[in-house]
């Protein structure tokens, strides 16, 4: 049996480190040593624990739940699909950075589609 161990990488786009675990990319930060400790903690976490706890909910950032978006399509759609769907969400996140989806409301959408 192959057990395959995940790995921090780093996000040039975004300037952030990240984790794929249990399913999802998790946002380590920017710092690379405090991404790392991040990293170490959370691989130090029973998966029983992480997954309890991996429903993302309301408190996921918005930047997360586009990132793990944004590397679904380019894993299963055209490079200029994710080309076009990484460009406006850049956008938005850009203009509200640490939104969270339960702080997500219409008039954040309408608002950004007039910048």
């Amino acid at each position: 049996m192959h057990y395959h161990v995940p790995k921090p990488f780093y996000r040039k786009s975004r300037d952030t480190w990240y984790v794929e675990v249990d399913g999802r990319q998790i946002n380590l930060g920017k710092d690379r040593e405090s991404a790392f400790q991040r990293y170490h903690a959370i691989m130090a976490t029973p998966a029983e624990v992480r997954q309890n706890h991996a429903g993302g909910g309301t408190d996921l950032k918005l930047t997360e739940l586009f990132d793990q978006f944004l590397g679904w399509v380019q894993q299963h759609r055209a490079p200029d699909t994710f080309v076009w769907y990484q460009y406006r969400l850049q956008r938005f996140a850009d203009r509200f950075p640490a939104l969270t989806v339960g702080q997500l409301r219409p008039f954040h959408v309408q608002e950004s589609s007039y910048s």
